[in-house]
């Protein structure tokens, strides 16, 4: 993870390197503790940061898996409340979104349903 600079009166757009996510820390007015957003790249104008293509890294919903990432969008946040500009290398889970999550559980139905030993010998071409 590599911390950021950023400079409100030169720059217009901050990039990662290929491969790479930005992570944005940032504290609203109404809130005690730091929020985090993953986010493609940042466009500043004035002291707005405009946030395109986030996403968040979601925890336990439910009974789906918490290896994926939901969707928030742009968003736009005031410079006086961000905290820290990091980039650091895409997570294997950035790009995996909760359709993808809800696909794996019903295939972990399916395997559960016909049963390991069937499904390996799908994978393998060792069946009957």
């Amino acid at each position: 993870m590599e911390s950021l600079a950023i400079n409100l009166d030169g720059s217009t757009l901050v990039a990662p390197k290929a491969g790479f996510v930005l992570m944005v820390r940032f504290k609203l007015q109404d809130r005690n503790e730091f929020d985090t957003i993953f986010c493609d790249y940042i466009s500043i104008s004035g002291r707005t940061l405009r946030l395109i293509g986030c996403r968040c890294k979601t925890f336990v919903v439910g009974g789906l898996p918490c290896d994926y990432a939901l969707r928030v969008g742009s968003m736009e946040i005031g410079a006086d409340h961000v905290m820290d500009v990091l980039q650091l290398a895409t997570p294997p889970w950035y790009y995996r979104l909760e359709e993808d999550a809800r696909m794996l559980m019903s295939a972990d139905r399916l395997v559960l349903e016909v049963g390991m030993l069937d499904v390996f010998a799908q994978l393998t071409g060792s069946g009957s």
